[in-house]
């Protein structure tokens, strides 16, 4: 049986997690990215407007945003196992 990340912590703790892992990101707009697009659900349109790109460059900042924010999360994940 494999186990799930996070399976065996609350859903406020993932929160916690979360959010401390956006707020060590060194970029600040791959921050700004994630939290308008996971967290606030905000529209793609919006996002672009708001961080100055084009809807083809969004989708690389995005990405690399959330590369970003996996190496974090791993590390974290590996500390604690």
């Amino acid at each position: 049986v494999t186990s799930v990340p996070f399976d065996h912590v609350s859903r406020e703790q993932v929160k916690r997690l979360v959010r401390k892992l956006l707020d060590e990101l060194p970029v600040p707009r791959d921050r700004e990215i994630l939290i308008k697009t996971y967290l606030e659900d905000q529209d793609k349109s919006a996002i672009c407007q708001a961080l100055g790109v084009d809807s083809a460059h969004y989708n690389r900042v995005l990405f690399r945003a959330k590369e970003r924010f996996r190496e974090l999360l791993t590390t974290a994940l590996h500390s604690v196992v």
